[in-house]
């Protein structure tokens, strides 16, 4: 278990991890804001994994992302309209956590 001084992240997220040097780089203050904000923002849990350079996340969504309904045409806007949303969601994610800053590129 790995304690930040954070409290907002700390009250939202647990933090595991083997290096609590490295934890503490990669979850900077700056960066936690931003994930407490993202989590604010959305309403939608997540969770963030580092491994070997790369960051997993994962984000609660409730549709199915890759089925439709048999009587239902894909070419309605509604279904355009619910896949534009989720592709603005991901790009999101990216702006607001800003992942291409030059931090990551220590793993690159």
């Amino acid at each position: 278990l790995i304690k930040l001084d954070h409290a907002a992240f700390e009250k939202q997220f647990v933090v595991y991890g083997t290096n609590q040097i490295e934890a503490r780089y990669i979850l900077s203050h700056a960066f936690m804001e931003r994930i407490v904000s993202f989590y604010e923002k959305s309403g939608k849990n997540l969770s963030l994994g580092f491994v070997n350079g790369k960051m997993c996340l994962a984000l609660e969504y409730q549709k199915a992302l890759f089925s439709s309904s048999l009587n239902d045409s894909l070419l309605t806007f509604s279904h355009i309209k619910s896949y534009v949303e989720l592709l603005e969601m991901i790009f999101g994610i990216v702006e607001s956590l800003a992942l291409d800053k030059k931090l990551w590129s220590k793993y690159k």
